[in-house]
Protein backbone atom coordinates (compact mmCIF):
# COMPACT_ATOMS: atom_id res chain seq x y z
CA UNK A 1 0.00 0.00 0.00
CA UNK A 2 1.65 3.08 -0.75
CA UNK A 3 2.44 5.40 2.48
CA UNK A 4 0.68 8.06 1.35
CA UNK A 5 -2.94 6.16 1.32
CA UNK A 6 -4.99 5.48 4.48
CA UNK A 7 -5.09 2.22 5.89
CA UNK A 8 -8.44 1.37 5.61
CA UNK A 9 -9.40 1.37 9.44
CA UNK A 10 -8.46 4.59 9.81
CA UNK A 11 -10.30 7.59 9.73
CA UNK A 12 -9.79 10.65 7.60
CA UNK A 13 -8.49 12.81 10.24
CA UNK A 14 -6.13 10.03 11.25
CA UNK A 15 -3.49 11.09 9.44
CA UNK A 16 -0.04 12.54 11.69
CA UNK A 17 0.24 16.01 10.04
CA UNK A 18 3.86 15.94 10.89
CA UNK A 19 4.30 13.41 8.60
CA UNK A 20 1.96 14.73 5.52
CA UNK A 21 4.03 17.71 5.85
CA UNK A 22 7.11 15.96 5.63
CA UNK A 23 5.71 13.73 2.68
CA UNK A 24 4.81 17.11 0.51
CA UNK A 25 8.53 18.63 1.39
CA UNK A 26 10.03 15.34 0.14
CA UNK A 27 7.69 15.44 -2.56
CA UNK A 28 8.69 19.08 -3.40
CA UNK A 29 12.36 18.47 -3.61
CA UNK A 30 11.72 16.04 -5.71
CA UNK A 31 9.75 18.23 -8.39
CA UNK A 32 12.24 20.84 -7.91
CA UNK A 33 15.22 18.04 -8.64
CA UNK A 34 13.41 16.53 -10.97
CA UNK A 35 13.02 19.88 -13.33
CA UNK A 36 16.23 20.85 -12.70
CA UNK A 37 17.89 17.53 -14.04
CA UNK A 38 15.12 18.35 -16.85
CA UNK A 39 16.95 22.00 -17.81
CA UNK A 40 13.42 23.09 -16.75
CA UNK A 41 14.20 25.19 -13.85
CA UNK A 42 15.60 27.81 -15.23
CA UNK A 43 12.81 28.44 -18.23
CA UNK A 44 10.21 28.08 -15.14
CA UNK A 45 12.42 31.17 -13.11
CA UNK A 46 12.49 32.83 -16.58
CA UNK A 47 8.57 32.59 -16.65
CA UNK A 48 8.01 33.30 -13.32
CA UNK A 49 9.88 36.77 -13.59
CA UNK A 50 7.78 38.05 -16.25
CA UNK A 51 4.72 37.75 -13.85
CA UNK A 52 3.61 40.72 -12.74
CA UNK A 53 3.77 41.00 -8.54
CA UNK A 54 0.89 40.85 -6.17
CA UNK A 55 0.81 44.98 -5.66
CA UNK A 56 1.12 45.75 -8.89
CA UNK A 57 -1.98 43.53 -10.27
CA UNK A 58 -3.70 44.50 -7.24
CA UNK A 59 -3.22 47.93 -7.61
CA UNK A 60 -4.39 47.76 -11.50
CA UNK A 61 -7.86 45.83 -9.93
CA UNK A 62 -8.44 48.60 -7.60
CA UNK A 63 -7.92 51.53 -10.33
Amino acid sequence: MDQATPHSDASPCAFDQGNVHNKIGMLTRQLHDSLRELGYADRLRGATEELPDAQTAFRTLRV
